[in-house]
């Protein structure tokens, strides 16, 4: 046995030790421990599953429109869950103090991800489907329709740090949206053609069109020595980008020549900022930069004296990336790029002395 499988071995020991220690000498690691339970606790019903091709049978719609459209069907198989799981796995630290069941509990027990089970509850392949309908998913479809069911797994905070690190549903409460008595659910599953409630969940990583009339960017002024411009938040139910910190919108302006080459790049990026634990968990809130539900915020850049006389115009871009926590928003080592949300040129109007 080398060292490291050692050293494996007994971290969960040594942690739990220290952790006792820690609870002998003070409340706010007790609560931190209960935190650490309740985040490793799963959110779902365990036991025996049909797996959703068995909804499927009778479901179909509903089933397409959750495997073809929402994030639920890939949480267990997204490049970013994966990533972070294989680091998280070989992070002795991190590793000792939640074991991987932090991930599971919101991500779902198996290769499916956040299935029907997953919500519904869990439904034996040794029980009449049509009894399980009767006992529990029916009598439980008003827990779903809650805003607060959403909140499992949509509000989670660091236990060290008490910050939240994915905050969707506190963001949520303090939202127009809210206040005017819209839940998650009536934007997120709101009714299809066919008058089911949508199981797509319109998240954007998977449809970015969504966003296309929902941020909008306008009053664009250019000169040689400034751009200034408007974006607009249109949605009402949370900040944007939502989810975790991994999610980073970023406006980009290029400055063409006039040839139409790139001569200057400026970006502005709306994201959160942590420090990190152990140099991967997103641990301390260090900056918060999103766009609020319904905001309107003038962005202006400075433009370089080095390149006005070159200057043609400029290219506006907005993008959605999907950025890995430990590289704290840097868009150039993004492992995913949404399509254009916003692509504008505008010429430069030269001022007269």
């Amino acid at each position: 046995m080398n060292h490291t499988t050692r050293m494996n071995k007994r971290s969960p020991l040594f942690f739990t030790i220290f952790i006792t220690l820690l609870c002998i000498f003070g409340l706010n690691q007790c609560e931190m421990m209960d935190d650490m339970k309740k985040m490793k606790a799963p959110k779902f019903e365990t036991g025996a599953r049909s797996t959703a091709q068995t909804c499927k049978t009778c479901h179909g719609e509903i089933y397409a429109q959750w495997q073809n459209r929402s994030r639920h069907a890939v949480a267990k198989s997204s490049e970013s869950y994966n990533n972070f799981l294989h680091k998280f796995e070989n992070n002795t630290m991190l590793n000792s103090m939640m074991g991987t069941q932090m991930c599971v509990s919101c991500h779902g027990p198996d290769e499916n991800g956040v299935d029907c089970e997953t919500c519904h509850g869990t439904a034996s392949p040794e029980e009449e489907i049509m009894q399980v309908h009767k006992d529990k998913f029916s009598p439980n479809l008003s827990n779903l329709k809650s805003e607060s069911f959403c909140a499992n797994c949509h509000s989670i905070k660091n236990p060290m740090s008490g910050d939240y690190m994915v905050n969707t549903y506190n963001d949520w409460k303090n939202s127009p949206a809210a206040k005017s008595g819209k839940t998650c659910q009536n934007c997120h599953m709101s009714k299809a053609d066919s008058g089911l409630s949508s199981h797509g969940f319109k998240t954007t990583v998977r449809n970015i069109d969504l966003y296309k009339n929902r941020i909008t960017i306008d009053h664009v002024q250019v000169d040689l020595k400034k751009v200034s411009l408007q974006i607009h938040n249109l949605v009402s139910g949370h900040y944007i980008p939502a989810g975790g910190p991994t999610r980073v919108l970023a406006l980009q302006i290029e400055y063409l020549d006039h040839q139409g080459k790139v001569i200057h790049t400026d970006v502005e990026k709306f994201n959160r900022e942590f420090s990190l634990m152990f140099g991967l968990m997103p641990k301390k809130l260090l900056s918060d930069s999103r766009l609020k539900p319904n905001e309107t915020r003038t962005i202006t850049f400075d433009i370089s004296e080095t390149i006005q006389s070159e200057l043609s115009e400029i290219r506006i871009i907005l993008n959605q990336y999907e950025v890995s926590d430990e590289h704290k928003g840097d868009i150039d080592k993004a492992h995913w790029k949404s399509s254009d949300i916003v692509d504008i040129y505008k010429r430069i109007t030269k001022k007269e002395n």
